[in-house]
């Protein structure tokens, strides 16, 4: 279970296609020349997070969502020179910033120091930081410019780049004419995956609440954006600082949890695009391979990769384990994932799978069913809240992710399972920050998942 849709299979397939190695004639083939082209276009793009472009008029708060959506501010209220300069927001292990110019040249700084990284008069300062949200998509905050020319230019250079768009307005003086101007400039498909984003929401006229302002813009704007939602950027960035959701009402209140929701969803409906494109062109590509009639003969294709999984159940005694001349399960024999909807457990159920649980000397596993027992108990309360059950959930994520840390936390047998923990802190972390009942399922599944193979990798010996 992934916050998005994964395109490795749809990657593979491309790159498949790319290591074809063509013979003279075929290569010299217009029609296979820019079949390649495409194909490397769009490898190259779902090879990456979907890219997001923020953008609006000057002072309608783009950089401030832009510290909210990263998770920390990192441009100074005073930046001199720095506020005609676009920002990248990426992913990476550790915060640090850099200046970078077009031609590839970059210069790194181990820190956030914005200043420091427009000293060097850059085309773009590019900040990375260890954000969740960041390893799915990437910003890119573009400067607020006086000159309408300037910014008409803008406007086209965006949408000619980005997967789609985050327009900014302030919500004490929203959607101006000069506005709708702007973005009648933007591709109807790329109007239709982007965001409308009321923002200073805490200067908001009085009587003007979040709802009111998102249901009025979402009228006189209908049909232009995928959605509209307003947010208080500084009430949202200390209610979930560097990522995290820490006081769940104020999250709410501020707009945050609104704003993530919808923007996770367009970013979701882009990769998924994305990834119907990359199959359609991967036949299409193969097709005018097989078609092919040139002097050279037949084109040699590769056989298609054979995707694998590790055998991650919990060992039974009645279960032969393969030996190891045996090969791994390929993904294509591997059993369909039971839908969510189809998942009830009944309490006796519940009960039995936890006595299956080998308790060894593991502390991280007595601390995991210790976890499960609190999450349990608190779900058959009355007063049942999303958030807070939330809130438990990624307080157990994150707990087992740092008692984990340890490669030797693991047996031999599960070197996967340190990237599986990972794996699953990351998408508890973005699902606390989404709206609604779902994600609580699905972080309840997940949990369940991972504590099948956290049993059984966290054992001293084989069960």
């Amino acid at each position: 279970m992934t916050p998005f849709p994964s395109a490795e299979k749809e990657l593979a397939e491309l790159e498949r296609f790319l290591a074809v190695d063509l013979p003279e004639d075929a290569a010299a083939d217009a029609n296979l020349k820019a079949l390649r082209q495409r194909v490397q276009r769009l490898a190259l793009r779902i090879a990456n997070p979907v890219r997001i472009a923020i953008v609006g008029l000057p002072g309608s708060g783009k950089s401030s969502l832009a510290s909210f959506l990263a998770g920390q501010s990192y441009r100074p209220l005073k930046t001199g020179d720095g506020r005609n300069v676009p920002v990248i927001l990426r992913h990476g292990n550790r915060a640090e910033s850099i200046a970078g110019w077009w031609t590839g040249v970059e210069i790194s700084q181990k820190e956030i120091d914005f200043e420091a990284a427009v000293s060097h008069k850059p085309d773009y300062v590019e900040i990375r930081l260890p954000n969740p949200v960041l390893q799915y998509i990437s910003f890119l905050d573009m400067p607020g410019i006086d000159d309408w020319t300037a910014q008409k230019e803008q406007m086209r250079w965006v949408a000619s780049r980005a997967d789609a768009l985050i327009w900014c307005t302030n919500a004490k003086n929203p959607w101006l004419d000069d506005e709708w101007q702007l973005w009648s400039l933007v591709p109807k498909r790329l109007q239709e995956r982007s965001l409308l984003v009321a923002t200073h929401l805490d200067v908001a006229p009085a009587g003007k609440s979040e709802q009111t302002i998102s249901e009025r813009l979402a009228m006189i704007t209908r049909g232009n954006f995928h959605s509209v939602v307003g947010i208080s950027t500084v009430q949202a960035l200390d209610a979930a600082p560097s990522g995290r959701v820490t006081d769940a009402a104020a999250w709410d209140a501020s707009g945050g949890r609104a704003t993530v929701g919808a923007l996770l969803t367009v970013g979701r409906a882009v990769r998924q695009a994305d990834i119907a494109a990359a199959g359609d062109l991967a036949r299409t590509g193969f097709d005018a391979l097989a078609a092919f009639d040139g002097p050279s003969g037949p084109i040699e294709v590769p056989e298609p990769r054979v995707m694998r999984i590790p055998v991650t159940r919990t060992p039974k005694a009645e279960t032969p384990q393969p030996s190891k001349s045996e090969p791994e399960t390929p993904l294509a024999d591997a059993p369909e994932p039971v839908p969510a909807t189809k998942i009830k457990a009944s309490k006796a159920e519940v009960a039995d799978s936890k006595n299956d649980i080998p308790l060894t000397a593991s502390p991280s596993l007595e601390r995991l069913v210790e976890g499960l027992d609190d999450l349990i108990a608190y779900a058959k309360k009355d007063g049942f809240k999303d958030w807070e059950f939330m809130t438990k959930i990624t307080e157990l994520g994150d707990e087992l992710s740092l008692l984990t840390a340890d490669r030797n936390a693991f047996r031999q047998e599960a070197p996967w399972m340190r990237t599986q923990v990972e794996e699953a802190f990351v998408t508890l972390s973005l699902l606390q920050m989404e709206p609604g009942e779902r994600p609580c399922m699905d972080a309840a599944i997940l949990m369940l998942q991972l504590s099948r193979d956290f049993a059984w990798s966290t054992s001293a010996e084989a069960v």
